[in-house]
């Protein structure tokens, strides 16, 4: 009689752990099939910006992970914060400040003199990175590097540093 609830219990057990794999696995394919159509429509919104020449605009989002990120370059943890409408407009050259997940901003740390440009660019999880920073006209190798879109970079400087040449990117 003991042997035999014990198999019972055994039985309900592995019934229940075969239930809960089922479980997992079509939590899994939801999970992928989610992931394919997140892919799919980044891959259509990216063609449109192609086909069209633009770039979506900055969100909300955007303007809170980049002041969060300008907080983190300034030594005194607190940068002159940047807003969306600024986010969406042009520096005072006439250049955009944010295109197609990238993004250069003026860094001034509060209490402080001076400061750079910050050239950024959008990560995967929609946080900001720094990628470099330049006080001129940035250099053609670190433009080609990061494949800064000439919209937020018309220029750059030659690898000889002699001239302003077009970004070709």
């Amino acid at each position: 009689y003991l042997w035999n609830t014990q198999a019972q219990e055994l039985q309900f057990q592995n019934d229940r752990s075969a239930q809960k794999i089922i479980e997992l696995e079509n939590k899994l394919k939801e999970l992928d099939s989610q992931i394919e159509e997140d892919r799919s429509l980044g891959s259509i919104e990216q063609g449109i910006q192609d086909g069209l020449g633009e770039s979506a605009p900055p969100t909300s989002v955007d303007e809170k992970e980049i002041n969060s990120l300008l907080n983190s370059l300034c030594p005194n943890g607190k940068a002159k914060e940047v807003s969306l409408e600024q986010l969406e407009g042009k520096d005072g050259f006439g250049v955009k400040r944010f295109y197609n997940g990238y993004a250069q901003i003026n860094v001034g740390c509060e209490g402080e003199n001076g400061g750079y440009i910050s050239f950024m660019q959008r990560k995967s999880d929609k946080s900001w990175k720094h990628l470099f920073g330049a006080q001129d006209t940035p250099s053609c190798e670190k433009i080609n590097q990061y494949k800064i879109p000439k919209q937020i970079s018309p220029k750059c400087i030659s690898n000889q540093g002699q001239e302003e040449i077009p970004n070709s990117n």
